[in-house]
């Protein structure tokens, strides 16, 4: 097999597994569900990353390949800092828009289970910040 044919493989068997995976166990489902549910919906992502990577070493290469890189905590706290902005400044949007438009409050029922438990809302505020990517600044 041709070196473009491993790479288009390789792709196929993470869109596949990314497919497969993602879908598997909704937020309601691991609010609701046992410690293995739980389990499963915080691995999936980095399974699917685990496969990713493993593909790369396979080819001798690595995410700083891909333009991947550590940054320091410097760049970290600006990207924070303006991921904040944005996030309140968004909210601040919708709910005036929402305001004015009529449109009502958004129905945040799925979430009951967060309130007053630390751990429960630790566990699902997790795989967002996993899944946060940096911003090149």
């Amino acid at each position: 097999m041709r070196e473009s044919g491993i790479i288009i493989a390789q792709l196929l068997v993470i869109l596949i597994l990314t497919a497969a995976l993602v879908p598997l166990v909704s937020v309601g489902e691991a609010m609701t569900g046992g410690v293995g549910v739980k389990l499963l919906f915080l691995l999936r992502l980095p399974l699917v990353l685990a496969i990713a990577t493993w593909f790369l070493r396979k080819r001798g290469l690595g995410w700083r390949d891909l333009g991947l890189a550590r940054i320091g905590w410097r760049a970290f706290a600006r990207a924070a800092l303006i991921g904040l902005v944005i996030t309140f400044g968004v909210n601040g949007i919708y709910a005036g828009a929402a305001h004015v438009l009529h449109l009502g409050k958004p129905d945040y029922s799925l979430f009951h289970k967060l309130h007053g438990d630390l751990g429960l809302y630790l566990f699902m505020a997790f795989p967002g910040a996993w899944g946060t990517v940096r911003i090149p600044l």
